[in-house]
């Protein structure tokens, strides 16, 4: 059992590992597709993406500096959040294997609690970012959202369920 919750730990520290290093590839040309999907600039993370985010939004340095230090804090702390997660599933798989069920649901209610907690730090997070824009710059960033092909998609398909 010690071996079994070491090998997952193991894993998910490897994992963590690997989200941080966000797999840039050297070897790859701007706009090439990636193999886990789009490079991180092109990604539809932090109202498009931080790169066009930057660029688009004519930010300042120092906004750039504030911005990228709340992206990795979040970053880390997402990281941190999944691994407690993980673990904490391993222990309930344990608990319903030994039909401890009074534990299980403890550890099942730690888990909502976490990704509560996740949720409403990922609020906070946009809430900080939006916080760092100029009144000019949030206007630019609501049009650019609203162009997002992401973004037409869910309008249409909310006009699909009508």
């Amino acid at each position: 059992m010690k071996r079994i919750i070491l090998t997952v730990v193991g894993i998910i520290a490897l994992s963590g590992i690997l989200i941080a290093f966000d797999g840039d590839c050297d070897h790859m040309k701007e706009g090439e597709m990636h193999h886990r999907g789009m490079h991180q600039e092109m990604k539809g993370d932090d109202f498009g993406g931080f790169g066009m985010l930057c660029e688009e939004l004519e930010l300042t340095d120092a906004q750039i500096d504030e911005l990228e230090q709340l992206r990795v804090d979040h970053k880390k702390a997402t990281i941190k959040i999944h691994s407690q997660i993980a673990i904490l599933h391993v222990d309930q798989k344990s608990a319903f294997k030994d039909h401890n069920f009074d534990a299980a649901k403890k550890i099942t209610a730690k888990i909502f609690e976490l990704k509560k907690n996740q949720a409403i730090a990922r609020i906070e997070y946009r809430e900080a970012m939006w916080g760092k824009l100029t009144s000019k710059q949030q206007e630019k960033a609501d049009e650019l959202i609203i162009k997002r092909p992401h973004h037409n998609k869910m309008i249409q398909k909310k006009k699909m369920r009508k």
